[in-house]
């Protein structure tokens, strides 16, 4: 096999990986069970999140037993990808400039594993930081028990989510 057609059965591998692993948070209740959905904002008391179907719901915050961020995967990934890459450039690196034949290519090569394991960190820090930024904010008020005084709100509480 090439070295071409073993960096794109590489870089294929990795977006298989990376569109297999979710953007949303898993957030693991104690009084019930966990629902995942991403977290659009929060409240003194609760935060709120957005499932699948399109739908906002509400999660007291003391009924929040643990929240898995997304993000976390791709991040190690990236790390892993780009020690590689690292390893790569420094065994790859002397080779590339004593290379004259098909250079450009091969010195492509020798930088591409670190590049994209610094795309994966990043991606995956930008999106753990949107969750956990969401989590922690404080400036959307609560939905008001039993019907109380208030503007009524869109939001209702989560409800028990199969399969998860």
């Amino acid at each position: 096999m090439s070295s071409f057609a073993g960096l794109r059965m590489g870089m294929g591998m990795g977006m298989l990986l990376c569109l297999g692993c979710s953007t949303t948070s898993t957030i693991a209740r104690i009084h019930e069970g966990p629902i995942e959905g991403d977290i659009v904002g929060g409240s003194e008391e609760s935060i709120f999140v957005a499932r699948d179907s399109g739908d906002e719901c509400e999660i007291k915050r003391d009924d929040i037993g643990s929240i898995d961020y997304p993000g976390n995967v791709h991040r190690n990934v990236g790390i892993g990808v780009g020690l590689y890459g690292a390893l790569n450039i420094a065994v790859g690196m002397p080779k590339c400039e004593e290379r004259t034949d098909n250079k450009a290519a091969f010195c492509a090569g020798v930088f591409t594993p670190a590049a994209i394991g610094i795309a994966l960190i990043a991606w995956g820090l930008l999106v753990e930081h949107g969750q956990k930024s969401a989590a922690a904010a404080a400036s959307r008020p609560s939905t008001p028990p039993n019907g109380g005084a208030g503007t009524p709100r869109l939001t209702r509480s989560c409800p028990v989510q199969a399969g998860l």
